[in-house]
């Protein structure tokens, strides 16, 4: 799947905003998108977030034990609760359920960047120097490299 550059530069920006906790300039900037620009940052985060769970899990689908796992580490870390990261990784991510259908809109729109953002700061390698925006790359780089699906 080729990425736009808008697409990941608008994205990096929203998680940037998400990973720092600064919810007023997150709040700004998506109400500055239109709905084909928020739809696309939307879905290259929830790509984001599934590429990452299927490496920290090591599978693809990773197991509900496993995607509970990750869920209850990110609730340790941050201020997510476990129960809707599991739902949203194992209904949206890996199930065939879309956002609207299983959150309220304005959850939906923003779930996509916080989740991602989390996963990405707490599985990047900080032993090794290697900060979110290190590990963004990685996965893009994977996701650009990944045969689209048929």
């Amino acid at each position: 799947m080729q990425i736009q550059p808008q697409v990941a530069g608008t994205t990096r920006v929203l998680l940037g905003y998400a990973v720092r906790g600064e919810h007023e300039e997150f709040e700004r900037a998506l109400r500055e998108l239109d709905n084909d620009a928020l739809e696309q940052a939307v879905a290259l985060s929830m790509s984001v977030s599934g590429a990452v769970a299927v490496h920290v899990c090591q599978a693809n689908p990773p197991s509900e034990d496993a995607l509970r796992t990750l869920a209850t580490t990110i609730e340790k870390k941050h201020a997510l609760d476990a129960e809707e990261v599991f739902t949203y990784l194992s209904r949206c991510i890996f199930g065939s359920s879309g956002l609207a259908e299983v959150f309220e809109t304005h959850d939906a729109v923003r779930l996509p960047f916080r989740i991602a953002g989390t996963v990405l700061d707490s599985y990047a390698k900080a032993e090794r120097g290697q900060t979110w925006t290190d590990y963004l790359d990685e996965v893009e780089a994977a996701i650009e490299a990944a045969p689209d699906p048929q």
